[in-house]
């Protein structure tokens, strides 16, 4: 449930409960006023009643005295009713069975019962008993408690409509906080949450964007260093490839031609010692190849030689002979051929990183390269093995490599994976301006 709606339950609740304790004040007051008027009232029946007794002892006065009786006594709250032995005459109908609110409602406002008796002609068996009726009270303060309600509900309507309305005014910054948070979670941090003149949001919101601008500012920084940390990386492996190159391989080649050569040339020698030449020799050129291999690692030399195009082939080429269960197609634009130095060794880099994943986790079977260029370079790589699941896997050592280095192009990694349905990367970066 929101904040907006729990303020508006939390605000009628706490309107509901003033209400039931002003009725239950207003129904107090009503018991006691209600009691307080069946006593006037009666009182004043009483001496009405008295004024008018004497003349109701003769035959001819005591019909006068109905008469009058019926015209005059007009006193709501009061029944009267005439006595004679087992007969009874209610000599004011419209006191009868006149109520109008529930019982429930009567119920609580429920008074004493008060009866008077007023003896007729002297006689005993003849009287006019005087009982209170609160009906037309309780009625009355029924329909005022209803027109009050209804008014009351009215009133409730309108305060929760401007509540809901200023609420929903006042935390309509709240999905702006939460879409930046959200937006600063996935590294985006271009835009700011507008100010606000509530105190409380007002201090969140100046915390929030300052603490977006320090994070803006970090992944800038950061990213320039791991872009100057891998060029700084591929200039070393440069450096280090040109001296292998030039003096261990120069080295090693000329060991192995002075073994080969004193071997040669050495036939009247000791066969241990003819034979030890020939091991130096045979170490010189292993340790060559692993020269050459190591080389290609650091900085490949088809790629300053050839460009691009080629050096990837080769290396694809490479790969498939090695890796006979899983199949490498590779499709290149020729566009790929105008990239420059640096980006030509990041993107070499990337498809080396793949091939190494894709022999090491994959379990594929086939596995896809196309590198295509319009507006923007895109290269497409997808593989038919086992996949895994990303909410429950974390990105290794190699995606990592991978995404820093499509940082470094100035473009944009997207990473599909699906357990079991293989694993697809796209990469988007732009051309040269």
């Amino acid at each position: 449930m929101s904040l907006r709606f729990r303020l508006m339950l939390l605000s009628t609740l706490l309107t509901v409960i003033a209400l039931l304790f002003g009725l239950g004040y207003r129904v107090w007051l009503s018991r006691n006023t209600i009691s307080a008027e069946m006593l006037g009232t009666v009182q004043l029946t009483e001496q009405l009643l008295t004024a008018m007794l004497p003349g109701a002892g003769q035959s001819d006065g005591k019909a006068i005295f109905f008469g009058d009786l019926q015209r005059f006594v007009v006193v709501r709250d009061v029944e009267l009713v005439w006595v004679k032995g087992n007969e009874q005459q209610i000599l004011n109908e419209s006191m009868q069975n006149n109520l109008v609110a529930p019982l429930w409602f009567a119920h609580l406002l429920k008074t004493p019962l008060i009866e008077r008796r007023f003896s007729l002609g002297g006689h005993t068996d003849q009287y006019l008993l005087v009982t209170s009726n609160p009906s037309s009270e309780v009625n009355e303060t029924w329909l005022e408690i209803k027109r009050f309600l209804q008014f009351w509900l009215f009133i409730v309507a309108i305060f929760n409509g401007l509540l809901f309305w200023g609420v929903g005014r006042w935390l309509a910054l709240v999905p702006k906080i939460v879409a930046s948070l959200q937006r600063a979670e996935q590294g985006d941090f271009s835009g700011e949450v507008p100010a606000t003149s509530l105190p409380e949001l007002h201090s969140i919101v100046e915390t929030l964007n300052r603490l977006v601008r320090v994070l803006a500012t970090s992944k800038a920084d950061n990213e320039r260093l791991r872009v100057m940390s891998l060029h700084i990386q591929e200039e070393e492996r440069r450096t280090l490839a040109r001296e292998l190159h030039d003096e261990l391989g120069q080295a090693l080649t000329a060991i192995k031609a002075i073994a080969w050569s004193l071997a040669q040339s050495s036939q009247q020698l000791d066969p241990v010692l003819r034979q030890g030449m020939q091991r130096i020799a045979n170490i010189s050129a292993a340790t060559s190849q692993r020269v050459k291999k190591l080389l290609v690692q650091l900085r490949p030399a088809l790629l300053d030689e050839l460009g691009l195009i080629p050096a990837l082939e080769m290396m694809v080429a490479e790969w498939n002979e090695h890796h006979q269960s899983c199949h490498c197609d590779l499709v290149v634009d020729p566009a790929y051929a105008e990239l420059n130095d640096y980006q030509r060794i990041h993107l070499y880099r990337i498809v080396q990183e793949v091939l190494t994943n894709t022999a090491k986790h994959s379990e594929a079977k086939h596995l896809r390269l196309k590198l295509t260029a319009s507006t923007e370079f895109e290269m497409l790589i997808e593989d038919d093995g086992k996949g895994f699941d990303p909410s429950v896997a974390h990105e290794g050592m190699g995606v990592n490599g991978i995404r820093e280095r499509c940082h470094a192009l100035r473009g944009q990694l997207s990473l599909f994976a699906q357990q079991g349905a293989g694993v697809r990367y796209q990469i988007v970066f732009p051309r040269l301006s």
